[in-house]
């Protein structure tokens, strides 16, 4: 229904108008949504309307109209997906002050509500124009000049256009700028310019294009053959494999071939690796590393038709239950069964608890090669290279790799992240402090961080499935040499985070539109979203059905009770921040109004401190990671209040010295009587129970020393009754060691270890929480592998661990 309207500029007084045509553009949903003024005030005033906007046009473009009524009004979107917009251009000279704009919309003048608006100096008189057709020749061409028509009208507010600011900014961050002369075709000839070109011949010619050196991934290491020979170098130094290749490849200068081979095609041994390790870590959300599971493993070296969950379980249960031969289980179990205190892996802060390594990867292949094909008359190079191709080792993941670098390493890609680097600086800045791994304080965004960052931007809405979270970060990671010695291979850098986000818009579905366009959009319709901060972790637990009405309430609590705590706003609670808040008069009564005691609470924070084999006095833990743990609790504490308060009770009373511990000699030595040992069966707590108990808390005692707190006990009991019956075996077999060896930090001979696991009472007891008896002799002869006839207990309880673990998965089958 509007049928004129023009744009009027302070640099002319408000005289001359510019003419706005009416046009149709594309339904886009970031043009009805309003930044908030976090995100304007985070990538400033002027680079907002130049990134969210390039056109001129009227109307509320970043909001929607509203009514007299107070209601809004929905854009007016046709079949097709398109609205109508009045647009216009002009050249405006350069300035960095503000110029002022006013529009006509028919007989009135207006003023935009998306953008900035200010009073001017003393009101302005405009005079009215219209198009100069009158209503009976409204099909006819439209004039040249706009016609003024006798209506004056007096305005005293203007909307403002940062011109030179925007210029300047672009500028500053090495943008192309361009020039324009306008010249005036009939005095061409008045002017007269002698070409100069022998300076031209003595000067060499100096190439401005655009570059990866001078380019925004230019500190981005890039895949390199030389990075993966030394990745390989390295691995195979801190594996096991130089003395198992010394005892298994004979004749002088066999094994170079080998070697050499293997440093030509680690890419695709890191490949496999890396495809792997993120089919599991991707639902992991602990501050701890994860590894490559059995199951997985066994999945990358059985052939492509047995690559399915079922087959992956039966060929798992063929190679862990008796070994009957060597398997890629069995190469599992022996390559990851190695002590973790001890030689080069000591000071390695990022070695997995659960699960293989990279340069246990590599060890486990190979030695799966060797074992599979030792019957044949075949070279230590063939039988690698047949086990390579029957596996597809890699190579879809390194092709990605590869692609998504090629696709993003270029100069449009590059204009796309300086034309946003504000955002990208204030986004990257938000999410590097939350939940920093350890003792880090470098301003790198954390693995975690990460996850919160892609739902804070909202990225599932854009294509990206949650299940390639992780996956993006792998393929946005620089390759590491040494990645275990800390944490920073599960953090990213400023350019490492860019290309990951390149990796998150290069893993969605394709739509047609060009890889830079796409990119662009993400950034402002997504990222800019995330400038608001970190996504609450309450929203991530209700999306996996873990929380149901009255448990939101218990972590509603948690929740504001540990944004009050977290005063840095790392994402993180020590115990002792986390024992202040809980004993707070407020939260104390609302908590223990929910049925949860303060006592119950520390428990909590023992169980999480456990889960990540850490202590609790030097472990923080996340928000995420509490409620987590609190519900899992909170589950497993159903119907055991009785045993839980007859526990304390009984702790209270073997502790007669007050010292807050109690050695389970002097626990055991109260709950010897036939009396007192039949009110804990009153109390639903069996002689099992009992013996379970201690054993979980002995397997997460560091310092190998007796005694135990209330907390400590209570969390044993819990871990005692959860459903991870590998676990409970483990600490079962941890007891016998420590019976044999006097110590967990001890060591037992071959003969040791067959009398004492073994033994009668050790078998019944094993098949009762069943679990299956091994072969304890051939689990010593796969793990001991520099055959010194010795194992430690951190050996075999990774072994025993991951043969367990992968029973479990097999589920039965």
């Amino acid at each position: 229904s509007v049928s004129n309207a023009f744009a009027y500029f302070s640099i002319d007084g408000f005289s001359l108008p510019t003419r706005l045509a009416k046009t149709k553009e594309k339904y886009r949903k970031k043009h009805f949504t309003k930044p908030p003024p976090q995100a304007r005030a985070a990538i400033g005033l002027a680079q907002h309307f130049a990134v969210c906007r390039r056109s001129m046009a009227v109307g509320d473009e970043f909001g929607p109209s509203i009514r007299k009524d107070g209601s809004e009004r929905s854009p007016l979107v046709d079949d097709q997906g398109y609205y109508e917009i009045f647009t216009g251009s002009r050249m405006l000279p350069p300035s960095t002050v503000p110029v002022q704009v006013i529009f006509q919309i028919d007989d009135s003048l207006v003023t935009a509500q998306h953008m900035r608006k200010a009073r001017l100096h003393s009101p302005q008189t405009i005079q009215l124009h219209c198009d100069g057709r009158s209503e009976s020749r409204q099909s006819d061409p439209l004039p040249a000049v706009p016609t003024p028509v006798a209506t004056y009208i007096k305005v005293s507010d203007a909307n403002l256009l940062f011109v030179g600011a925007c210029a300047l900014r672009q500028f500053a961050q090495g943008l192309a700028n361009t020039l324009c002369l306008m010249e005036d075709p009939r005095l061409r000839e008045d002017l007269r310019v002698v070409p100069r070109r022998s300076q031209y011949s003595a000067v060499a010619h100096k190439d401005d294009g655009w570059y990866y050196a001078i380019s925004s991934f230019r500190s981005f290491t890039r895949d390199t053959e030389d990075i993966f020979c030394q990745c390989f170098d390295l691995d195979y130094s801190l594996s096991k494999l130089p003395k198992y290749v010394e005892l298994n490849v004979k004749g002088p200068g066999c094994a170079q071939p080998l070697l050499s081979h293997l440093r030509t095609n680690y890419k695709f041994y890191m490949s496999a690796y890396y495809t792997g390790l993120f089919k599991m870590v991707h639902k992991t959300r602990f501050r701890g590393t994860t590894g490559m599971s059995m199951a997985i493993f066994v999945g990358i070296c059985s052939p492509p038709e047995s690559n399915e969950p079922r087959a992956g379980r039966r060929l798992a249960r063929l190679g862990t239950f008796g070994y009957p031969e060597f398997t890629p289980t069995n190469m599992f179990i022996s390559s990851v069964a190695c002590d973790h205190s001890a030689g080069k892996l000591k000071d390695m802060v990022a070695l997995p608890r659960h699960g293989m390594c990279r340069f246990q990867f590599l060890e486990a292949f190979v030695r799966t090669a060797f074992e599979t094909y030792k019957e044949r008359e075949m070279s230590p190079v063939a039988m690698v290279q047949d086990l390579e191709r029957i596996a597809n080792l890699g190579r879809e993941y390194y092709a990605l790799r590869r692609s998504l670098q090629k696709a993003l390493f270029v100069e449009e890609c590059c204009q796309v992240f300086k034309e946003n680097r504000d955002v990208l600086d204030r986004v990257f800045s938000l999410f590097s402090v939350r939940l920093p791994f350890p003792g880090r304080t470098e301003n790198n965004i954390s693995y975690l961080g990460w996850l919160e960052f892609l739902v804070a931007c909202n990225a599932s809405d854009f294509g990206l499935k949650a299940e390639r979270h992780s996956l993006a970060f792998s393929l946005g990671r620089q390759q590491r040499v040494d990645e275990l010695n800390s944490w920073r291979s599960l953090e990213l850098s400023f350019t490492e985070f860019i290309v990951c986000i390149g990796a998150v818009v290069y893993l969605c579905e394709d739509d047609g539109l060009r890889f830079a366009d796409k990119l662009m959009a993400f950034i402002e319709d997504h990222v800019m979203l995330a400038v608001h901060g970190s996504v609450n972790p309450l929203v991530l637990l209700q999306d996996e059905a873990q929380v149901d009405s009255t448990n939101m309430k218990l972590l509603t609590l948690m929740g504001e009770a540990f944004i009050v705590a977290d005063q840095d706003h790392s994402g993180l609670l020590s115990q002792s921040e986390f024992n202040a808040i809980i004993t707070h008069s407020r939260y104390e009564k609302g908590f223990r109004d929910l049925g949860f005691p303060v006592e119950d609470l520390r428990v909590v924070f023992q169980g999480a401190a456990e889960n990540a084999f850490r202590s609790a006095a030097s472990y923080e833990i996340g928000l995420y990671e509490l409620c987590d743990t609190l519900i899992r609790m909170r589950r497993q504490m159903s119907g055991l209040d009785k045993s839980i308060d007859f526990l304390r009770k009984c702790f209270a009373e073997s502790d007669v010295d007050q010292s807050g511990t109690v050695t389970r000699a002097e626990f055991f030595d109260m709950i010897a009587s036939p009396m007192m040992r039949a009110k804990f069966q009153i109390a639903g707590i069996s002689t099992e129970d009992i013996d379970d108990l201690w054993a979980a808390v002995d397997a997460h005692d560091q310092d190998d020393v007796e005694g135990v707190t209330a907390e400590e006990m209570i969390a044993g009991l819990l871990s005692a009754r959860s459903s991870e019956v590998w676990v409970k075996g483990a600490n079962y077999m941890r007891q016998v060691f420590k019976s044999v060896a006097g110590t967990v930090s001890g060591q037992l001979t071959r003969e040791e270890i067959q009398t004492a696991f073994g033994a009668r009472e050790v078998r019944d007891r094993i098949l009762f929480m069943g679990l299956s008896v091994p072969s304890w002799t051939h689990i010593f002869d796969a793990i001991d592998i520099d055959a010194n006839g010795m194992l430690t207990w951190a050996e075999i309880e990774k072994g025993l661990s991951a043969m367990w673990a992968a029973e479990g998965e097999t589920g039965g089958e």
